[in-house]
């Protein structure tokens, strides 16, 4: 028996909102888990590739929209926030729903299975069929956030990491304990429990098992920090995968291990960081390029690659990443729009960030919140 670990974030670039990293833990059979083809053990329940199909799908209903009477309902597009799932649908929306989405769950990396035009339907119905596996599918936003916050490792981590306190799972005023969202936001998430179940099954019979779900939601005041304390924002983002890795992955284990992450900010070299992070532990350096950089502690090896999102482990770790950001981006949205109710929401992007700044720029003043807490420096 052996362990996959893979490592993803999402929110890297914006000015707003959290950075959000994640890993899952993947248990497999066998010496070699590099060895294990997550792609052939799933294809009953997974796909990569939908985009063709899809194409398909739109030129058919295209064909159909053609013949259909004017008066007819259309059918309703899938939710991409709480608001659209409030939209009346016609009387066959459920059946019209159940029978567009997939019998297999999108799984690849987040920024194909997710945008704002395609909608939160498939991210988030794989998301939680992903929960379903590991233990439970949560039932609301501060059950999801205190499941995947939770600390496993005891021991040194947290001294070897410097793990400072959490800003409260990573919120700040717009994220207090009474604000919420019930879950799934969207039509197609709730076919995720069905999902899940055939998942289950063809985990207990092939072995492989998805043993963790963990991230870390960073604020921005949290990520201010960090990288006043590094000078460098790759360095910072390095740092913040490592001490989440120690939450899951315990170095003095004997059993084999390979942690798969993407590449940070474009870095070859994390051998200093990993000895920092691994309180002088020895780190043999197996190679360090553009396309990958590779090493090994005892029976484990530590790979960061480019386009890392192929790897199965890592492609869930992303559009988890990828959810996370999004729900919590909702939540910040609600608290400005509280205030300023003709406001445009934003995703936090530097192409919108700074005019969401200069539009909300008057209540954060009047509420006196500091830009520490409401923009990310770098």
């Amino acid at each position: 028996m052996g362990f996959v670990i893979g490592m993803d974030e999402a929110g890297y670039g914006p000015n707003l909102g959290p950075l959000v990293l994640t890993a899952t833990v993947w248990e497999v059979p066998g010496r070699w888990p590099k060895r294990t083809d997550f792609w052939q053990v799933f294809a009953d329940i997974a796909e990569r590739q939908v985009a063709d199909e899809a194409q398909n799908d739109g030129d058919q209903q295209a064909a159909s929209r053609q013949k259909r009477s004017p008066g007819r309902p259309r059918k309703r597009k899938i939710a991409d926030s709480p608001q659209d799932c409030e939209v009346a649908v016609d009387a066959s929306d459920s059946g019209a729903i159940a029978a567009a989405v997939s019998e297999r769950l999108h799984i690849a990396d987040s920024k194909e299975v997710y945008s704002p035009a395609i909608g939160l339907g498939a991210l988030e119905r794989s998301v939680l069929a992903t929960f379903g596996i590991a233990s439970q599918m949560p039932s609301a936003l501060n059950q999801l956030l205190d499941d995947l916050m939770a600390y496993e490792i005891s021991g040194d981590a947290a001294a070897a990491c410097e793990i400072d306190e959490r800003d409260g799972r990573g919120r700040d005023l717009w994220f207090a304990d009474d604000a919420d969202l019930p879950l799934p936001i969207s039509e197609e998430g709730r076919f995720a429990q069905s999902a899940s179940e055939k998942w289950r099954t063809i985990c207990e019979a092939t072995g492989v098992r998805l043993r963790a779900i963990r991230s870390d939601v960073v604020s921005p005041r949290r990520w201010n920090r960090e990288n006043r304390r590094t000078d460098n924002k790759a360095t910072t983002l390095s740092r913040l995968h490592l001490q989440l890795l120690r939450r899951v992955w315990n170095p003095d284990e004997p059993g084999p291990t390979v942690v798969i992450a993407d590449k940070h900010g474009g870095r070859n070299y994390y051998g200093d960081l990993l000895v920092d992070c691994l309180d002088g532990r020895m780190v043999c350096c197996r190679g360090e390029s553009r396309a990958a950089s590779v090493y090994c502690i005892g029976p484990t090896e530590i790979r960061f690659e480019a386009k890392a999102e192929r790897h199965f482990p890592v492609a869930v770790a992303s559009m988890v990443s990828k959810y996370v950001r999004e729900l919590t981006m909702e939540l910040f949205n609600r608290f400005w729009r509280n205030h300023l109710p003709e406001l445009k929401p934003t995703h936090g992007y530097p192409r919108d960030s700074h005019r969401f700044r200069r539009d909300v720029a008057e209540v954060q003043s009047r509420l006196a919140i500091a830009d520490d807490v409401l923009w990310r420096e770098r």
